[in-house]
């Protein structure tokens, strides 16, 4: 099973198992034997410090450049339906202007706007 929590709480949890296992009051709770108790206590303090660290992991420059490259990917996307709508609203002869070009390409209106030097000849 796997469950999703944010960083903050996954690292105060990591803190708090640390703290807990060192104290003399959670070993006295365990009827294992000392060595078993003492390797369960490691564990969990591992497992404390893999979640300080993967907190603490910067994001890595291979998914940094993943989404540059889906921004350019969905902005390039936009500007060719823009423009394949222009063209065509040129062809026919309608009016062309910022509402319109959004109403005809499916391309959100404040899109349209950031792009508006796209047809401002027209």
């Amino acid at each position: 099973m796997r469950i999703t929590i944010e960083s903050e709480k996954a690292l105060n949890i990591a803190c708090a198992i640390n703290n807990v296992c060192d104290t003399k009051d959670f070993k006295k709770v365990f009827e294992y034997k000392e060595d078993e108790r003492d390797k369960f206590i490691e564990s969990l303090k591992d497992l404390a410090n893999e979640i300080i660290k993967e907190y603490h992991k910067p994001i890595k420059t291979t998914k940094r450049n993943a989404t540059k490259k889906a921004t350019n990917t969905k902005i390039e996307i936009a500007k060719e339906k823009i423009n394949n709508t222009i063209n065509f609203m040129r062809l026919e002869g309608k009016k062309i202007n910022v509402n319109s070009v959004a109403r005809n390409s499916g391309v959100a209106y404040n899109t349209v706007k950031k792009y508006k030097y796209l047809f401002i000849d027209y």
